[in-house]
């Protein structure tokens, strides 16, 4: 059966009925854009047993009438996971045990905030294991940069390092700037837990440290669109899980360019 795979965003409006099988399930209650900010990636409906869940865009077979049709079965809204709304991170850190047995936390974002965060600024549907992979190249990206950046303050005679000893690429600064956006949706500034786990040993400036949740965001984000972009047709995206292999090569090409 045919479906709608580009559905503008200004075609929706909050509260429409969400019909399956011609009969009424929910609401729409909130629109998960894709990376264009045009178009619609998921949308947040609450069912009958009070559960919120992300409708992919490609499960709706028609709008008209102000009223949303989907194509699926109900066996397959079933397994649609719970949609948890953006957390407030502070409460949602996740311990992880290291290799001797304490208790740290390793990233602390949640695995709904991350989530979230990534498949809005990449289009992509990446699960758990996923995402835990996302962080980790992440933060050896950001060590990474921090290691470069005390070898340029050594060589200028400091013993810290300031925020233009950062090696940050073209592609990294636009990024960053898309970040300066994204974070007055997303909370940022509790990406500052990691700091204790990542291996940083560098000494940096107090200006620095503002800037540390900016950084790892916008790793995050390089990371994913990287992955979108091996995974991607004739340049366009998708919302799907992407494969094992499209996040090894993501990890081999960040180390060869960052």
């Amino acid at each position: 059966m045919a479906t709608l795979e580009h559905v503008e965003l200004d075609t929706l409006q909050l509260g429409m009925p969400v019909l399956l099988g011609g009969r009424e399930i929910g609401r729409l209650e909130d629109i998960i854009p894709q990376p264009d900010r045009r178009h619609a990636l998921r949308l947040i409906t609450r069912l009958p047993d009070n559960r919120l869940v992300a409708i992919p865009i490609d499960w709706v077979r028609d709008i008209r009438d102000g009223r949303i049709e989907l194509s699926v079965t109900s066996a397959e809204m079933d397994q649609l996971p719970d949609y948890v709304p953006i957390i407030r991170a502070a409460r949602d850190r996740m311990p992880a045990p290291t290799a001797n047995g304490r208790t740290t936390t390793a990233t602390g974002y949640g695995y709904p905030w991350l989530h979230t965060l990534l498949e809005r600024t990449s289009g992509l549907d990446f699960d758990e294991a996923q995402l835990g992979r996302i962080e980790d190249i992440a933060e050896r990206k950001l060590v990474d940069l921090f290691d470069v950046a005390e070898e340029a303050a050594v060589a200028n005679g400091r013993a810290r390092v300031l925020r233009h000893d950062l090696p940050l690429t073209k592609g990294l600064q636009i990024v960053l700037l898309e970040v300066e956006d994204i974070a007055r949706e997303f909370q940022l500034q509790p990406l500052l837990v990691f700091l204790a786990d990542a291996g940083i040993r560098t000494p940096f400036d107090n200006d620095v440290r503002p800037e540390i949740p900016r950084l790892m965001a916008g790793l995050l984000i390089l990371t994913a669109r990287v992955v979108a972009l091996l995974e991607s047709e004739d340049g366009r995206v998708s919302p799907k899980r992407p494969s094992r292999r499209a996040v090894d090569r993501a990890e081999a090409l960040l180390d060869l360019t960052l």
